[in-house]
């Protein structure tokens, strides 16, 4: 047995003490506004990509958030991705960068009848929102959006910076959009706190000898090489 599985299997969770967060309520339209991004086909092939779905995405989530593009910074990197900054009100911080991607897989030919819903129809039906980018990823990037905008809305300011990066090629590498993205930030200098991008899921059984629930946790595969 290698080390890493035997150590892991040896691992004892130490009991939780942290307490549950309060439910926060969240908008009704907030799953329509991701149903309304998922109609957008933002398909990223291994050659290229699609400047009008992307184009048309961008001009999407600025009409949709209109605090978090107007009090935050957005600049367009390596093509279709999209980074923002939130000024925060102690700058001895150091930021934190939430990751997301825009960009989803393409459908197969000849299996669209094989879907139970269209795959670039958004519909929201028997408590789900269907669609290509459902999980991977919009919504990462609509959460972070509306988490942000109705922070916004309620007047908050973080103390710390909060940068949202969301790259438009993750399915095919990453190579125009996080990686440059983290390029950028290296050459501004930014130190960065903490770093999160898109997880996996939390289940039973995922790991041998361990009885509850279960997440596997990473690294961003594309952004943290350059940035360290």
């Amino acid at each position: 047995m290698s080390e890493p599985l035997s150590s892991a299997l040896r691992y004892k969770p130490y009991p939780s003490t942290v307490e549950p967060l309060s439910i926060v309520t969240v908008s009704p339209t907030a799953a329509e506004r991701l149903a309304g991004s998922i109609r957008i086909p933002t398909i990223s092939y291994d050659d290229s990509t699609s400047p009008k779905a992307f184009s048309a995405l961008h001009a999407y989530l600025e009409a949709a958030f209109p605090r978090v593009h107007s009090q935050l910074r957005r600049e367009k990197v390596g093509l279709h991705s999209l980074l923002y900054f939130w000024q925060g009100s102690d700058s001895a911080l150091k930021p934190i960068l939430l990751m997301a991607h825009l960009d989803v897989v393409p459908v197969e030919p000849d299996t669209e009848t094989k879907w139970q819903e269209k795959p670039f129809g958004g519909r929201i039906a028997d408590g789900f929102i269907w669609g290509r980018g459902a999980i991977d990823n919009k919504l990462s990037v609509l959460g972070t959006l509306e988490a942000v905008e109705m922070l916004l809305r309620e007047g908050f300011r973080p103390a710390r910076g909060v940068y949202l990066a969301y790259g438009h090629d993750e399915e095919v590498g990453g190579r125009r959009g996080a990686r440059e993205i983290a390029a950028l930030l290296k050459r501004r200098g930014v130190e960065l706190e903490m770093v999160l991008d898109e997880g996996g899921v939390i289940g039973d059984g995922l790991l041998r000898g361990i009885s509850t629930p279960s997440a596997l946790v990473g690294s961003p595969r594309t952004a943290l090489p350059a940035l360290s």
